[in-house]
């Protein structure tokens, strides 16, 4: 089931907004065949390492998620879609379905659901996400554990967490439901339903979370990211299916009329210009303008180095990326540009040791950032890249 609701305040505006949502959603269907799903409740799918597929029919439609088992930190396989009014309160619901045996511990773990703000605050705490689900385990791997995530001002990581009362294997597939109120001071909630039943109080609340300096959720992700090591293991490719999604919300869909609002990426660091180099980096110059890429399927803690690729560079180029101490340092190659038509193509992590990266990208008009990801550590660090591969006739 898909479908769509107007959580607006009954204005012109608003009325004309979900009724052109709604109406993109029916003709969408309308033109399907009875046995596909083509209304699709978010609009675009990224995956790195992993697969996600919308199945089933229009009156079911399910997105059925997975990672490999051999992936790194930054896998993901998601749907997602931006949202036209980010300060608008945010809800939404869905179900989530495990595989049969599947049993999670406190050391496997995956991200179900994201929304993200459009930039981390300027003053602070600098990371983007502003809500998020996640799935776990208890300590005997008997129970399943939701968490849910908000950005809040009141502490130093800008994220507040609550955990779910743990749910047995026979419960999923198990509906979870969150509301986002952004505003200052005691105006910034989160309050989440587990079960079916959302017409009584929230299951839980997290409140105070003084959010307004996000700006609201612009950016909104399903699906599977942010998962431990274990986690991907555990699975080993069997699929993860949210399926019932609803969401409350006025348009869901990228248009024409938005599409050039793109984040620019802006070098801060020493430009990529030839082969067989070796050049040294830091992120303590970096920038906090992205904290998310992929539209915001991956996650980035702290400053990033952003190095410019010419055009010119056709070749194929191997760049390594190695850090002292630093875990969850990753290298992604990104567009000039990041939105929800243009995520980053490629990315390697380190994982939890300190061994070197290797991506082999062909070098158009690109960028290549410099971050961490898995480690919610936000201290900048020195690197090194090496860069080797056969120059290209602009370099001879």
């Amino acid at each position: 089931m898909v479908a769509l609701a107007d959580a607006g305040n009954g204005s012109a505006i608003d009325m004309w907004k979900a009724v052109f949502a709604m109406s993109f959603l029916l003709f969408a269907a309308a033109s399907s065949t009875a046995h596909s799903c083509s209304a699709l409740p978010f609009n675009e799918i990224w995956t790195n390492q992993g697969a996600a597929t919308w199945a089933g029919t229009d009156s079911d439609c399910r997105l059925e998620s997975t990672l490999a088992a051999s992936s790194d930190a930054t896998a993901s396989a998601v749907a997602h879609y931006r949202r036209h009014d980010p300060a608008e309160t945010f809800r939404a619901s869905f179900r989530v379905g495990v595989p049969t045996g599947l049993s999670l511990s406190v050391i496997q773990n995956v991200q179900l659901f994201r929304g993200v703000a459009k930039t981390a605050p300027t003053a602070g705490p600098y990371q983007a996400r502003v809500l998020g689900v996640s799935l776990g385990g208890n300590v005997q791997g008997t129970k399943f554990v939701p968490f849910f995530f908000a950005a809040c001002a009141t502490q130093l990581s800008g994220q507040c967490e609550v955990v779910g009362p743990p749910r047995d294997a026979s419960d999923f597939p198990l509906r979870i439901t969150v509301e986002l109120t952004t505003g200052a001071g005691s105006a910034g909630l989160l309050k989440y339903w587990i079960g079916d039943d959302v017409s009584g109080p929230p299951t839980g609340i997290l409140s105070d979370l003084d959010n307004a300096a996000w700006g609201g959720v612009e950016r909104v992700s399903l699906g599977l990211s942010d998962s431990t090591a274990n986690f991907r293991q555990v699975l080993a490719g069997r699929p993860i299916v949210l399926d019932q999604v609803v969401v409350y919300d006025s348009g869901l869909f990228w248009n024409d009329f938005d599409s050039s609002d793109i984040l620019d990426l802006v070098p801060n660091a020493a430009p990529i210009t030839g082969s067989n180099v070796s050049m040294q980096g830091s992120t303590c110059s970096g920038t906090n303008q992205m904290s998310q890429v992929a539209s915001g399927s991956t996650s980035l803690y702290g400053p990033v180095a952003i190095h410019s690729i010419p055009a010119a560079n056709q070749n194929v180029r191997q760049i390594q990326v190695q850090t002292a101490s630093h875990p969850g340092t990753a290298i992604f190659l990104c567009s000039a540009g990041i939105g929800p038509v243009s995520p980053c193509i490629s990315a390697a992590n380190s994982g939890s040791g300190y061994l070197p990266l290797l991506v082999m990208p062909t070098l158009e008009d690109r960028t290549l950032v410099v971050g961490r990801v898995g480690v919610k550590d936000t201290a900048c660090y020195a690197y090194t890249l090496t860069v080797t591969g056969t120059l290209g006739a602009n370099e001879r």
